[in-house]
């Protein structure tokens, strides 16, 4: 009996990886996993060469200017998700989109270039004070750092478009692989800084790890505009302005969205910064890295299933979609447990590898605090993917000035009293009052019923 059911079994096998194969929101998935592990991977490396290089006070530097991260990604001031949902609509269409991304690139190389400028002019007095806890780095050091990074990761946002036209075309694995290999060189990169010793350590660190995340996209865009200039029959773009406007209408809203998610979720090194030492900014941040990481993998399924969601919505198949959502909670709920769990058994070993020099200690407290924190954000993001993809960002700039105003005013006060455990149950706290009942809440009577009423 077992024998003829492994036979079935492997008679079928062929014909079920085919099927799984020619699904492009699975492969993108499992090279998104893979994608994001490999990034993992390259920042637990980084640390442990970033300890040594800086010492645990110079890499609490580090973790502060780079926990900036999201800020700077906004400036691609929400054309990126803006031209993701145009490419979805016009391929259900039937119609070209190159025009679309041609004029996006043009226009977002303008901006950066402005972005970079104003970084210029004010990172001689943002770059001391954000680093002014941290003892071993000069003030025109922590300068350059701050200008380093910032010019660095908005050239990033404007430049990951390439990734956003990617995921729309269904090929998200392309984005996934440009991301791996940017962190690999950034880290080959970071090792020659070892080798190398040189002066201003900690901006020369930021520079070396972040360049490639800039130049691999910039390369892969200018490419694929180069390969596909034959629009309208003859050769060469042009800026569309009524193309500009039209994405402008729904890039506005990805903006604010993304500002007031910064302000939820991207202050905490900053309030750090300013509430405890360099030392505990540096065991949050090794925890930050892991819970990112199960926000990345949980970010490949969104990605993934974004180009589907919207698909979905557009055409009414509402039972379908609801399954999705479901998948995806109940996918990213069992990577969160798996990771808490290991996390909990091995986080000495962890702090041994990471810092086999110098002491590091790693706040148990943080692991239940973190685990709450990210159920309820993959819970909150799943339905959120939704609500994005039905092109309707405003929505959730309704309620996310409340979260942000929590997540802030309780944040500083619990991080100055109980410490980073405390931030973190502060940002959980912010959730649980708005995005978590509110999204789902929306999903269901707007979108759901009420596209099906009309």
């Amino acid at each position: 009996m077992l024998c003829g059911l492994a036979s079935r079994i492997l008679d079928r096998m062929p014909s079920l990886v085919r099927r799984w194969a020619q699904d492009p929101a699975k492969i993108t998935v499992v090279a998104g996993w893979a994608s994001r592990l490999t990034v993992a991977m390259v920042q637990f490396i980084a640390i442990r060469i970033l300890t040594q290089l800086l010492g645990i006070e110079g890499y609490g530097g580090f973790a502060i200017v780079t926990g900036l991260l999201a800020w700077f990604l906004m400036a691609d001031l929400g054309f990126g998700s803006s031209l993701q949902n145009l490419i979805a609509v016009r391929r259900i269409a039937g119609k070209t989109f190159d025009d679309a991304i041609y004029t996006t690139a043009a226009f977002l190389t303008a901006v950066t270039t402005a972005i970079v400028m104003v970084i210029g002019l004010c990172s001689p007095w943002v770059g001391p004070w954000l680093l002014a806890s941290v003892r071993n780095i000069t003030g025109p050091e922590a300068g350059l750092a701050f200008f380093s990074f910032g010019a660095l990761a908005s050239g990033t946002a404007s430049a990951n478009l390439i990734l956003k036209v990617y995921f729309g075309l269904h090929r998200g694995y392309v984005a996934h692989t440009i991301s791996a290999s940017a962190a690999l060189i950034g880290l080959a990169l970071l090792g020659l800084i070892t080798w190398l010793n040189p002066d201003a350590k900690l901006a020369w660190s930021i520079i070396a790890f972040y360049f490639p995340g800039w130049l691999i996209p910039s390369v892969v865009i200018v490419h694929y505009l180069w390969g596909n200039r034959r629009v309208n029959e003859h050769y060469g773009y042009a800026i569309d302005t009524e193309v500009l406007r039209t994405l402008a209408v729904s890039a506005r809203w990805f903006l604010l969205f993304s500002a007031l998610g910064a302000l939820t979720l991207n202050l905490d090194f900053i309030i750090l910064s300013k509430t405890v030492s360099a030392v505990e900014v540096s065991s949050y941040s090794v925890y930050s890295k892991v819970y990112i990481l199960v926000v990345a993998l949980f970010g490949s399924m969104i990605s993934a299933y974004w180009p589907l969601s919207s698909e979905l919505i557009l055409e009414k198949r509402f039972i379908e979609l609801r399954a999705l959502v479901r998948r995806i909670v109940i996918s990213g709920a069992l990577i969160l447990s798996c990771v808490s769990l290991a996390l909990f058994i091995l986080r000495d070993i962890v702090a041994d590898l990471l810092s086999p020099n110098m002491p590091l200690t790693l706040n148990v407290w943080l692991i239940p605090a973190f685990t709450l924190y990210i159920l309820l954000r993959i819970w909150a993001e799943t339905y959120s993917m939704v609500i994005l993809s039905a092109g309707r960002a405003w929505v959730q700039c309704i309620i996310m000035p409340v979260q942000a105003a929590i997540s802030l005013g309780l944040g500083y006060y619990a991080s100055l009293h109980y410490g980073s455990a405390g931030l973190v149950l502060a940002i959980a706290v912010s959730y649980l009052a708005t995005t978590v009942w509110f999204l789902p809440f929306y999903v269901e009577i707007k979108i759901i019923k009420g596209s099906s009423i009309s």
